[in-house]
């Protein structure tokens, strides 16, 4: 409605708050078409994003992951002590850390520590692997420069694997031994 809609004998409104009210007005419509449009700029940025990431999220995208602890599998006169701590980056797979691993019998004591090199965790299983940087076996064979692997049962029931050796990359990124021993005491966190 404007003023020359109004009936003659009518009051006139005051001219300076017509001005303000329409100026408002525009004001309150450009404002409220500049939001539409930011809300809506927004919008193929987040559909870009989101179609995107869906791939990646469907697959089940890498993630870093890390394991550390000890677990202790102690049997009448077999001891068994595995001590991790390794982490991996998803982007480049790359992996480090050190694992010791001492296994007391009653014919002796195997002992070695390693350099890791690969990790890989999946739900409740982890595998690790490496080169042995420092070791040998009760009998005596020299485990140092081999290639060992490790397979981790995580959960409420952890286990661990018997390592298992090679003297080239055989057992990269694999897992250890089928023989797997209950964990006893310790244990072992991932993320």
């Amino acid at each position: 409605m404007t003023v020359r809609d109004l009936p003659q004998d009518a009051p006139r409104p005051d001219p300076r708050r017509i001005l303000v009210a329409t100026t408002e007005k525009r004001t309150d419509e450009r404002t409220v078409t500049a939001l539409r449009h930011t809300r809506l700029a927004r919008w193929p940025v987040i559909a870009v994003l989101g179609v995107l990431a869906t791939p990646a999220l469907a697959a089940g995208a890498a993630q870093d992951s890390a394991l550390k602890g000890s677990g202790i599998s102690k049997l009448s006169e077999d001891t068994r002590r595995l001590t991790v701590k390794a982490d991996a980056t998803a982007v480049t797979g790359a992996a480090e850390g050190r694992v010791s691993f001492a296994h007391h019998s009653p014919i002796g004591v195997s002992r070695f520590k390693g350099d890791v090199s690969c990790l890989q965790v999946a739900g409740s299983v982890a595998q690790i692997s490496g080169r042995v940087s420092d070791g040998e076996t009760a009998s005596g064979v020299v485990l140092t420069g081999k290639q060992f692997a490790f397979t981790v049962r995580l959960g409420d029931e952890q286990a661990f694997s018997l390592p298992k050796f090679a003297a080239d990359d055989a057992v990269r990124c694999g897992g250890g031994q089928a023989t797997q021993v209950r964990v006893t005491g310790g244990g072992f966190k991932t993320r």
